[in-house]
């Protein structure tokens, strides 16, 4: 049993002699062994996104879009069909707002429109951007003099 312990021992300090041998000379054997793989690092997973199913909307569907917001909102009911105004909500054809102001409005409206009925339509929400489009393309252009 000694016998075999030896040459276990010994074939190991052979192959220690031989590891440092070709360490301090740069075998040709060692250089041709690769490298062990380093263990693949999964991708990161990105945070939670909505999928995106349609192309962002062109400024004619945004209109459009917004025109069905002012009707499901029932938007005309104070500002008319075609937001030319009535007794209970102001012309919005000639309104002097811009997209910005107009927005901020919706989503902060007086408390005289509120009281009126008119809802606040939160920033986060869709409809904001449809409907600041919608009111934007009612706007009438002043002619030249």
């Amino acid at each position: 049993m000694l016998a075999a312990a030896a040459a276990v021992s010994g074939g190991c300090a052979a192959r220690r002699e031989q590891a440092a041998a070709n360490a301090a000379h740069g075998s040709a054997q060692e250089q041709s062994i690769p490298a062990p793989a380093e263990p693949a690092v999964p991708a990161p997973v990105p945070a939670a996104v909505p999928p995106q199913s349609d192309p962002p909307a062109s400024a004619g569907d945004l209109v459009a879009e917004g025109k069905a917001r002012f009707r499901s909102y029932k938007c005309y009911e104070c500002h008319g069909v075609n937001g030319e105004g009535t007794n209970d909500g102001p012309d919005l054809t000639g309104t002097r707002l811009n997209a910005a102001q107009i927005a901020a409005f919706l989503q902060h409206p007086s408390p005289d429109a509120r009281s009126a009925g008119m809802p606040t339509i939160p920033a986060a929400s869709a409809d904001l951007q449809a409907l600041v489009a919608f009111v934007v393309s009612l706007k009438r252009t002043s002619s030249p003099n």
